[in-house]
Formats: structure tokens, sequence, C-alpha cells
């Protein structure tokens, strides 16, 4: 199982939107097509799919019913037990004197949520996380889970054997 992070979500629910750059939404069908090759489930923590759905509008619940209906796609909460193992991860950091900077108090909050996608990413057990935020690829990384992000994404999309 592999996790798709937001940046990468965005190029699959909503192709359209202006930051998208052509190069990356050309890796992310490649990725999408040998993904579904290979027969990988794509798991999807809930605090992505609220990234995501932010630029969704009016069509947000359509969005979730096309991931949901997908066989491929699995939504994953944020559950006690993810919660919990966060709260650890995060005190053992502490502890460790690990840190991501933030320049500002806002982006506590988005620190937060790498923690939270890290560790359903932990819980599920999954491969790899494809993301493009340096977050997420140190704390993916801390918890021996390769982050592949778009500039290494095309080592990763060789000829299926």
């Amino acid at each position: 199982m592999v996790l798709l992070d937001a940046n990468f979500l965005l190029y699959v629910l909503l192709p359209q939107v202006p930051s998208s750059n052509p190069a990356d939404q050309q890796s992310v069908e490649r990725l999408l097509s040998r993904l579904a090759k290979k027969r990988e489930r794509i798991l999807i923590p809930t605090p992505v799919l609220g990234e995501v759905l932010v630029h969704s509008g009016n069509a947000r619940a359509q969005h979730v019913q096309i991931l949901k209906k997908a066989a491929r796609f699995r939504i994953a909460p944020f559950d006690e037990v993810a919660a919990i193992q966060a709260a650890e991860a995060l005190e053992k950091d502490l502890k460790d004197g690990f840190t991501i900077k933030s320049g500002a108090k806002s982006e506590r909050a988005v620190i937060k949520v790498d923690r939270q996608i890290v560790q359903i990413a932990k819980i599920e057990q999954v491969r790899f996380i494809y993301s493009n935020d340096e977050g997420v690829a140190k704390l993916g990384e801390r918890a021996g889970i390769s982050v592949i992000d778009f500039d290494t994404i095309s080592l990763h999309l060789d000829p299926l054997p």
C-alpha cells in the first residue's frame, strides 16, 4: 500500500487547479497507471482529504464518492490509535531534540497535520508516501517510510518488468 499526500491527490481529483504543473500532472498519471498495473492500494488519510476538499467547492461530496467507489483507494481516519502514537512520537522527538523548522506560528498546525499523516502511514504499514512536503518527508524518514516527491518520482516510474 502507498499513501498520497495532498499535493499528489490534488492532481488526481482536481487536475485543473491553476498551480498544477503539466510535468507533475504527467508524472502523477504515470504513477497511477503503474500502481493500477501492480494492483497497489492507495491510502488517503482524512487530514489529506480535508486539505484537498478545500479546493473542491460544490464537488466535495462527489470527490469523496469517487475515492470511496474506486477499489484501489482507501480513506483512512486519524483515530484514537493514531492520536496516541502521534503524541508518543512527538514526545520522543522533543526529548531527542528533533524539530521541523517553523518560521511562523501558523505553520505549527501544518506540522501537526504532517505528523498525523505519517502516523496513519505507519499504522497502515504503507511502503511509500508520495509527498512534496518537506515536513512529511522528514517525519516519514524518521518513521522509516520512504517519501517520494515530484523531483524523484521519475526514478520510481521505471517500466514494469
